[in-house]
């Protein structure tokens, strides 16, 4: 579920249950904090550094394409809300 962005959407193609792959749906942006919480307590619990890189990865990628300068500063927002 994690696309070429690094951004997380919300769901997998399974049309071919063999192979399912990223459905390329929406990128919400509360995907990117609920794998960011699991990848944070693998991270812990494993002692697995990867974890952190791929969440630096995801946060990086959150940064760059779902914050959105609006009149009231940079904000994180979904594609679909506009500046109030």
């Amino acid at each position: 579920m994690i696309n070429a962005d690094w951004l997380v959407n919300d769901g997998l193609n399974s049309t071919n249950p063999q192979s399912c792959t990223n459905n390329k749906d929406t990128t919400w942006t509360y995907n990117q904090g609920v794998i960011l919480g699991g990848l944070a307590d693998l991270a812990v619990i494993q002692k697995n550094s990867a974890m952190i890189a791929i969440g630096e990865k995801i946060i990086d990628a959150t940064i760059q394409h779902l914050i959105q300068n609006t009149s009231k500063g940079a904000v994180l927002l979904d594609k679909c809300e506009v500046d109030a």
